[in-house]
């Protein structure tokens, strides 16, 4: 608790980032279960709350590994690489991402084969991205 509240200010954004990405597999979990359980109130919920809180962390994310960059101070060339691998490959999972998240949110949406086929591809794609992320990114982004 005490190494978080004197940690600095990108060992914080990315205790932060990592949080979200632990409520992020939670709600999938759950969206799983709602499916299975065809509870298609608690499945709409959960991803009206995935979806907030996904483009909050997208948004997050690029303006800091944007900051991350362009401060010469903090960036390095492996930095760089790392910010365009993350840019280069992330533009079309998120505009799948919030196509998705904006389908299925509607109100008259139907959670038929095609939403868990669907969502088990942007889950497992999502599972690839945060651990990219986790690995690389957020180590990088925490020892600057």
């Amino acid at each position: 608790m005490f190494d978080l509240l004197f940690a600095s200010k990108n060992k914080k954004l990315v205790s932060k980032l990592h949080k979200e990405h632990e409520k992020i597999v939670v709600l999938a979990e759950n969206i799983l279960a709602a499916y299975d359980q065809k509870d298609f109130k608690s499945l709409r919920k959960n991803l009206e709350t995935l979806k907030e809180l996904s483009l909050t962390h997208l948004m997050t994310e690029d303006v800091e590994f944007y900051n991350l960059v362009k401060d010469p101070k903090r960036t390095t060339a492996e930095i760089k690489k790392l910010v365009v691998e993350f840019d280069q490959n992330f533009g079309a999972i998120k505009l799948a991402l919030i196509r998705f998240l904006d389908k299925y949110t509607d109100v008259k949406a139907n959670y038929s084969s095609e939403f868990i086929v669907e969502f088990k591809k942007i889950a497992d794609v999502l599972s690839q991205r945060i651990s990219f992320e986790e690995a690389n990114l957020y180590e990088v982004l925490k020892e600057s």
